[in-house]
């Protein structure tokens, strides 16, 4: 017995030291450190794939999360390497940022944002990894301390796999997303890198529900519609330009809020979708929201918008990330001969009188690669031999050889 216990102290220490080890491995590399760099990319990103998956939905709600794909996107891009890293570095405008500092900023972020007051703001990174295949303990360490991701062996086999996934962002989401991966997973997957965020926000003046009344909403061909319209007048920043308005409504302490922001009257909204890149948000919210609170009748329906399962493998495509999803891809940093097979998404949000609440999940699915043959060739430019047969009785009925083309 004594023996017993002196074996599982001893692993317990071998594996402290192991976890130890690692630790002060990364923490002499990265550390939560603060980049402009950072987070003006995953700006630039944000309005880049919001307007790359508008192209699709024209005429349907879309909500989206961009910080959980460019999450499960930034852990992608740790494994990646030579063309595919640099197409994904420039989709995601990591080109000219070092890993260093995008690891650090990323850690940054994530802290920062889960320390949020009076919000509910929580942020989950997981990797599942298929039984008994060889990811490299680089990609897992470093996944594990940048991103603070969960990272397990699952026998993918099971018919059950896929709801134990499925189980574990419902209740990282809050419930609000029950379902990403059907069931039986494919036989050649052989990870799944997820991002999940939960929001849970009370407006800091919230509406009064005996204030919200029936009234219409126009859709985008001209029907209209009878909504439950919020209303609320208070002190909000407020802007116009150009025939646009903006407005912020804050929840909690004010460290997060909603921008809401109508295009000039006649104007489409995919028009104006279109136009809408990062350097004119930040036009938006700077020049014409500082130091311009002012009291504002705000008018807000309140809905619920459950947008996806949707497949943004296209949309990354389109906006360059595209090797990893080709048998040519290169994520050698996780393991040989895998590749991108799909990038999912899906975003929920509810709004009503007293705040929001959203969530959003993001899988990236590895698959193997079907690996090219290298090509055949045989090319008759040297002394070769040459036989006519007969292929019913095996007959040979000529032989030959060429050693001279004079």
């Amino acid at each position: 017995m004594k023996k017993l216990l002196l074996i599982l102290i001893t692993a317990s220490l071998l594996f402290s030291m192991v976890a130890c080890a690692t630790s002060s491995e990364f923490s002499g590399v990265y550390a939560a450190d603060k980049s402009d760099n950072v987070i003006t990319a995953n700006s630039k990103f944000s309005f880049e794939v919001f307007k790359e998956i508008n192209k699709s939905d024209k005429d349907k709600n879309i909500f989206i999360s961009p910080y959980s794909i460019s999450s499960a996107l930034s852990m992608l891009y740790n494994g990646a390497n030579g063309q595919t890293e640099s197409e994904i570095a420039s989709m995601l405008h990591y080109d000219k940022i070092t890993d260093e500092d995008l690891n650090n900023g990323m850690m940054y972020l994530r802290e920062r944002l889960e320390a949020v007051k009076n919000v509910e703001l929580s942020i989950d990174n997981s990797i599942w990894i298929r039984e008994n295949f060889p990811v490299k303990e680089s990609f897992i360490d470093i996944s594990k301390f940048v991103f603070d991701a969960y990272v397990t062996e699952i026998d993918m086999d099971d018919p059950k796999a896929a709801d134990t996934i499925n189980d574990y962002i419902k209740k990282k989401t809050n419930g609000m997303i029950d379902k990403m991966i059907d069931p039986p997973i494919d036989s050649d997957v052989v990870m799944y890198l997820i991002n999940t965020i939960y929001f849970d926000g009370k407006w800091s003046i919230p509406f009064n529900k005996d204030s919200s009344t029936k009234d219409l909403f126009t859709n985008l061909d001209n029907s209209t519609v009878e909504v439950n319209m919020m209303h609320l007048k208070a002190d909000y920043y407020y802007g116009e330009k150009n025939g646009e308005k903006i407005i912020e409504v804050p929840y909690g302490d004010g460290e997060v809020s909603m921008y809401l922001i109508l295009p000039k009257i006649g104007q489409d909204i995919n028009d104006f979708i279109d136009e809408l890149t990062h350097k004119k948000w930040l036009n938006l919210r700077y020049d014409v929201l500082e130091n311009n609170k002012k009291e504002v009748t705000l008018s807000l329906p309140s809905f619920k918008i459950e947008y996806g399962i949707k497949e943004i493998s296209g949309e990354l495509k389109a906006l360059g990330m595209k090797e990893a999803f080709t048998d040519y891809a290169d994520f050698t940093g996780i393991a040989n001969n895998i590749y991108v097979s799909r990038v999912l998404h899906k975003a929920v949000i509810e709004v009503d009188e007293v705040g929001t609440k959203a969530a959003a999940a993001t899988v990236v699915e590895m698959k193997f690669t079907s690996m090219p043959m290298n090509p055949i060739t045989f090319t008759a430019n040297r002394p070769f031999i040459y036989i006519i047969a007969d292929n019913t009785d095996d007959t040979i009925l000529f032989m030959g050889k060429m050693v001279d083309m004079n």
